[in-house]
Parts: C-alpha cells; sequence; structure tokens
C-alpha cells in the first residue's frame, strides 16, 4: 500500500522526539537459534560474579560464568548457585548476557541490545539456570522466568531427537517482550494432525494439557499445509495453550502508537488501503481487549474510514511531530458516543480483505480530550480593582 492522504504536511522539527514507528502489518517470523551464525562465547556478566569465583563483577571475559551451546536446542545454558546479597552496590542483584567477551554486544531486560540489567534477587542460595536464545535475544533465567516448552509428537519435526520431549528447547515457548504470554512460531512442521502439551522446567513433573488442567489431555491441532506458520502460546496465569494456524497475533495493545487528536480524528502511521483493507475503532468499558491469532475480542467497535484530504492547517501547527501519518475518521453519527468511550480502553485495528486482524496498537489521548473539554477563560487567581 503506498502512503497518501496524510493529515499533516511534512514538518520535521519535532519528528524525532515524538514520531512512533507502527508495527508491521506482517510480522516476520525469527530464523530459528540453530540455523544463525553463534557468537564464539556467550557468558553471564553480573553482581553474582565475584561469588562464583571471577576476579569481580561485570566481567564479560569471566569463563566461571561462561554459557555452553546446546546445538540440539539451538539455546544457550548455563546453571550457576546464585548467592543472597550479592549486591555491593546495594542496587539489587542483576545481570545481562554480554557476546564474545566484550560489551560490543550485549542484552538485558526484555530482549534489548544494551537495554536495562536483568533483576535477579534470591533470599538463600539457589541454584538458578541461564538462558540465552541468539535468534530472539531473549535472555533469562529459571528463576525469573516460566521455562516452558510446548511438546508433542510434531517435536522431530523441528530437529529435535524424540517427540515429547521436554528438554528440547526447539520449541521453547518465549516471552522476550514480558507481557506474560510466552510464545513460539514455526513454519517447519509438515500438514497434518498433531497433539501438543506444554511442560514446565524441562521435565514431566508438570504438564499442562487441553483447558490448562494439569496432566490433562493433549490440544489437538492440525497444520494445513506444508510450510504453514504455526503459533503456540501459553499463558502461565491460566495455563491455556493456544495452537493457531492463523500466525502469531499481530499488533500491540500495550504500545499507543497512534493518537485520537480531535472527536473524529484519529492519527496512525498507516498507508492507503488498496486491497480491501479497512479500520476500526475498538473500545471496552472494562479494560477486556484482547488479540488474538487473526482476531480481537472484548468491547465493541466503530467503522472507520481513511481520509481523503488533508487536515486543517490549525491542527498541522498542533501537532508538527505526527508528520506524516493517516487520517482515520469518525463518522458524525458515531461522535455523540466518544465522551463515554474514552472512559474506557481504546484501541485502533487494521484488518485485511478477509477480516483478519494484521495491525493493532492503543491510542493517546491527549489532543481529543482538549477537542471535547477545551477551554479558553481565564485560569489563575483574577484581580478586580487590585483585590483578589
Amino acid at each position: 500500500m503506498k502512503p497518501s492522504s496524510k493529515i499533516f504536511p511534512l514538518l520535521a522539527l519535532f519528528s524525532l522526539l515524538f514520531s512512533l514507528i507502527s508495527i508491521p502489518l506482517s510480522a516476520p517470523v525469527p530464523a530459528l537459534a540453530q540455523d544463525l551464525e553463534q557468537p564464539e562465547f556467550a557468558g553471564v556478566p553480573g553482581t553474582h560474579q565475584s561469588e562464583i569465583g571471577c576476579p569481580g563483577d561485570w566481567q564479560p571475559e569471566c569463563e566461571l560464568t561462561a554459557l555452553v551451546f546446546d546445538a540440539e536446542d539451538g539455546v544457550w545454558q548455563g546453571t550457576f548457585l546464585i548467592q543472597p546479597g550479592n549486591d555491593q552496590d546495594g542496587r539489587g542483584g542483576r545481570y545481562k548476557v554480554a557476546l564474545n567477551k566484550s560489551w560490543g554486544e550485549n542484552y538485558g531486560l526484555n530482549a534489548q541490545n544494551n537495554g536495562a540489567d536483568i533483576p535477579l534477587v534470591v533470599d538463600q542460595p539457589t541454584e538458578v539456570k541461564f538462558y540465552y536464545d541468539h535468534a530472539t535475544h531473549w535472555a533469562t533465567d529459571s528463576h525469573n522466568s516460566v521455562i516452558a516448552t510446548v511438546i508433542g509428537d510434531f517435536q522431530q519435526a523441528l530437529g529435535c531427537s524424540n517427540n515429547d520431549d521436554p528438554g528440547c528447547l526447539r520449541s521453547w515457548l518465549q516471552d522476550p517482550d514480558g507481557d506474560g504470554v510466552y510464545a513460539f512460531s514455526t513454519s517447519a512442521i509438515p500438514a497434518g494432525t498433531y497433539s501438543a502439551r506444554v511442560a514446565i522446567n524441562e521435565s514431566f513433573d508438570e504438564v499442562y494439557g487441553a483447558g490448562g488442567d494439569l496432566n490433562g489431555e493433549p490440544v489437538s491441532f492440525t497444520v494445513p499445509a506444508d510450510n504453514q506458520e504455526m503459533y503456540f502460546g501459553y499463558t502461565p496465569a491460566t495455563h491455556a495453550l493456544l495452537v493457531s494456524s492463523e500466525g502469531s497475533p499481530r499488533g500491540d495493545l500495550r504500545k499507543a502508537q497512534a493518537h485520537w487528536v480531535l472527536a473524529d480524528t484519529i492519527a496512525w502511521r498507516v498507508s492507503e488501503p488498496k486491497n480491501g483493507e479497512t479500520f476500526a475503532l475498538y473500545y471496552s468499558p472494562d479494560g477486556s481487549l484482547e488479540l488474538s491469532p487473526g482476531a480481537i475480542s472484548g468491547g465493541e467497535s466503530i467503522p472507520l474510514s481513511f481520509a481523503d484530504s488533508a487536515q486543517d492547517e490549525a491542527v498541522s501547527l498542533k501537532y508538527p511531530h505526527l508528520s506524516g501519518y493517516s487520517a482515520l475518521k469518525l463518522d458524525a453519527a458515531d461522535l455523540p458516543k466518544v465522551p463515554d468511550i474514552l472512559k474506557g480502553q481504546v484501541a485502533v485495528v487494521a484488518f485485511n480483505a478477509a477480516g483478519k486482524v494484521i495491525d493493532a496498537t492503543a491510542l493517546q489521548i491527549p489532543g481529543v480530550l482538549d477537542d471535547l473539554y477545551f477551554y479558553d477563560g481565564p485560569l489563575g487567581v483574577q484581580f478586580d480593582g487590585g483585590v483578589p
């Protein structure tokens, strides 16, 4: 789709400070870790190193805290005894994963390069297993995260030695963004019907099946065609496993990458629809909007139209940081609903011609609040003849 019909002329003054880049309409599936060129060395520098025997803390070159690459799993792993109170600076135990014995490439919280330190606080000496996946750059540990693998009669197709193997991390469910949903996607399973369960901590001691039941029946699923992307999503709070051939959920309702600037206008960095794409405003008074593969559930919706003309100059001047964004319009008949809609969760969603969700984001609402509740009267203490 070619971008057009922008609501604001190209103004670059504040774009670097405020512009938000939208989530791509079709998220690529990352390469498997075992297919990537791996680093020569991966270590876990942090506040725990001096207690383990390194000359000091935060030493990426110390081999006593090196991880070992498991070629079958495609994941770097290592287990170390972590001591309580190992933070000499009093800021809490924490660590990162650093590659090739330097800080040139390192990963912290939420799989971010040069990201924040990953907290690791224990109240007694604890054996902690560390993990690093070079495909997703997720660095985590068995103390902070649920270590979950999806197991079943499809694992050998992924390269595992055996099916139903909880220790094979080629089907590792990961949560790099920390949203509480552990996911795994693959297009390596041949067409056919299979079954799946979720195993915790690489063992059969804790396994969840259909309905999130402990030791429950496997979840049956069908891969409709070879090379079809399959999505596995696990929620530890309910132990429910979702398997979908629609791919992973598109968009992110935790990020507000669109702006509701006027009662009838939403600004979003999207392209002009060319292949039957449509847009809608979704709202929920109880915050129940939820994305799933190809769909959104909870709340109600209002259709939006892609604007055919540029926004007025006054709005362009007020929001120069939204240069290049497109305008999505509410129908005049829906405007009376806006004040109540703003009291709950709001999001804007893009659909393809088949009605499948291809992108979604939450909304920033200061603009529409200013538009609806504008006040141009006096402010502060007023004086009458020198008397306040």
